[in-house]
């Protein structure tokens, strides 16, 4: 039997193997000592395939992720345990596509960043929890590259700054 993993890296979470033939179908669970379950997947032709999902101890919904041939594709959310959305991203064949927003666990937007093909790109906005913008950093492929400002919660310019290929540009 080889190991498929969950692939739930993109919120900084390496979930746990479940065993699974290279030819299985069906649903695979993880269960924590308590009895409660940890993770569900379900797999076509022994890779994952829908919706997979992992649970806090305390039975909370953590992680939704939507798999197709055994890639991350749709819409992946994380939330607190308190079951308030955490975080939102969307995958298009594995990789990490378009705006991923992270909110508070207040449920106040946090910060938006931009993706193309799993890296930064474009202006990320991060906010304070007042919901006032706190931040604008421009990326390319990945590096800062152009403006980046920081504000008081006041809304006043703090600090601003361009930068090319990830160095500061002066």
């Amino acid at each position: 039997m080889k190991k498929i993993l969950f692939l739930f890296a993109y919120l900084g979470i390496v979930g746990s193997a479940i065993p699974c033939s290279a030819e299985q179908d069906g649903i695979a669970k993880e269960y924590y000592p308590n009895g409660q379950v940890k993770a569900e997947a379900s797999f076509k032709d022994g890779r994952q395939e829908g919706i997979a999902k992992h649970y806090y101890e305390n039975g909370v919904l953590y992680q939704e992720s939507n798999f197709k041939n055994g890639q991350l594709e749709g819409i992946s959310k994380s939330y607190y345990d308190t079951g308030t959305l955490k975080a939102k991203g969307r995958f298009k064949n594995g990789r990490l596509e378009g705006i991923r927003k992270q909110y508070y666990a207040d449920g106040t937007l946090e910060s938006e960043k931009p993706f193309k093909g799993d890296e930064l790109d474009g202006i990320a906005k991060h906010y304070y929890e007042s919901g006032k913008l706190k931040a604008e950093d421009s990326h390319k492929d990945g590096q800062l590259d152009g403006v980046s400002k920081e504000y008081y919660e006041s809304g006043t310019l703090a600090a601003e700054a361009t930068f090319r290929n990830d160095q500061l540009y002066c």
